[in-house]
């Protein structure tokens, strides 16, 4: 499955990891907080959530005097017989069978998992080499038959499932912990085409509502709740379930210091998912949150862009009961706090601002008004949206502009003068 360009996308201005599920165990492990990703511009061509830009500040060289990392004394390691290694051969062969037979009973291959292949997850040498692992659990053995109907399938399924959970409550390294969860995210209940499973939904869902879960298990279960908002197929219930848990998330106080940044990123990932469904939800309710996080200043602009480009990706085509006034207010003021943050940030006399960054958040504004100018209830509020567009379109085109690459004093005095444009827009919003 291909992912959407958010989720492709890097947040410019914080720190960049692969989008690949690898990074985010790194992340998790290694940071205080996950880094936030910034949408992709609507428009620009989607990519594999593997193909996000490489970290751009130089990796940190290792102090050759340093100890290596030791194991948590307090977590545990499952024995490894590997003796069941004898009866890979046979395990393979029924993987390809998709049924139970005379030479492996059901018993014998689920011992080769649980007491082996998947027992061997919780040593501490594997810690490095879990990505790894699980990509050759999903593609070597769980892909190996793909059709749902397979016995063996499903009963694979079953074991791996009822094992991640295990590992996620269990006394285990946290690297052991984060990668079931993200093993739990990859399970289908069809292989090809790849249908998300339904009840390794309902698993990542309780995670992410646990107020008991450490965040870095919360945000790896977003990783595989995303991949389940981003399938084609997605059964109605699945996507009700998806939506009301988001909408709790949305809801949900996130806290001030180091773990809000963290909690952050797992508001965007929610944020995301609810643009990855489309729908504006019953009453309005998924749209009606992402504006009120497009205009809550206290929380980042990052998160904020993530909000507005939800909102584009919405089909909000015969929604009723909306002030696309109050939605295009909300945008201009992320365009106008954009603008003058990246102003700011800039050090004494420079004006070389960074285009990517400052680019990104307006295309977001842009595709958050595109959206709800259909939402207008008659043509002054028409050309109010729409007029919004042209402003931040005539900035961002001008970021883009090859012509002005080496011309950073104009490109500075057109982001510095477009909140001035914008607060003068805003004075003119009609009833």
């Amino acid at each position: 499955m291909r992912m959407t360009g958010t989720m492709a996308a890097a947040c410019i201005g914080h720190r960049r990891w692969r989008v690949g599920l690898a990074s985010l165990l790194i992340a998790a492990l290694f940071q205080p907080a996950v880094a936030q990703r910034a949408p992709q511009p609507m428009g620009r061509a989607p990519g594999p959530a593997a193909a996000a830009p490489a970290p751009t500040e130089k990796p940190e060289i290792a102090d050759p005097g340093e100890p290596a990392p030791q194991p948590d004394p307090g977590c545990e390691e499952l024995p490894v017989d590997r003796q069941q290694k004898r009866n890979y051969v046979k395990v393979n062969a029924t993987l390809m069978a998709g049924q139970f037979s005379a030479g492996l009973s059901m018993s014998e291959f689920d011992d080769f998992y649980t007491k082996f292949y998947l027992a061997q997850w919780t040593q501490w040498e594997n810690v490095t080499k879990l990505p790894d692992l699980r990509g050759q659990l999903r593609n070597s053995h769980l892909a190996r038959k793909s059709n749902s109907g397979s016995q063996v399938h499903d009963h694979l399924n079953e074991l791996v499932l009822d094992f991640m959970k295990k590992l996620t409550a269990g006394p285990y390294y946290r690297a052991v912990k984060i990668n079931a969860v993200l093993m739990i995210g990859q399970l289908n209940s069809v292989e090809s085409p790849p249908t998300p499973w339904s009840e390794a939904l309902k698993v990542l869902v309780a995670i992410v509502g646990s107020n008991k879960a450490p965040d870095a298990l919360r945000a790896a279960a977003m990783v595989g709740i995303l991949r389940h908002a981003a399938a084609d197929n997605i059964p109605q219930a699945d996507r009700e379930l998806i939506t009301a848990a988001m909408l709790r998330l949305a809801a949900a106080d996130i806290g001030n210091g180091k773990p809000a940044a963290g909690r952050q990123w797992i508001l965007g990932q929610g944020l995301m998912t609810l643009g990855l469904l489309k729908t504006p939800g019953n009453g309005n309710e998924a749209f009606n949150v992402l504006v009120a996080t497009l205009a809550n200043s206290k929380l980042t602009l990052c998160t904020r862009s993530i909000a507005a480009d939800s909102i584009g990706r919405l089909s909000l085509a015969g929604a009723s009961g909306i002030d696309a006034t109050e939605a295009g207010a909300a945008l201009g003021q992320l365009a106008m706090d954009a603008c003058t943050t990246e102003i700011k940030s800039l050090k004494p006399d420079s004006v070389a601002i960074d285009r990517d960054r400052i680019k990104q958040r307006l295309d977001a504004v842009l595709a958050g008004a595109k959206a709800i100018v259909s939402l207008a209830k008659d043509p002054a509020q028409q050309a109010w949206i729409t007029e919004l567009g042209k402003i931040t379109k005539s900035v961002g085109d001008m970021l883009d502009d090859p012509r002005m690459r080496d011309k950073d004093k104009e490109v500075k005095a057109a982001v510095e003068g477009l909140p001035a444009k914008v607060s003068a827009w805003l004075q003119k919003r009609p009833k």
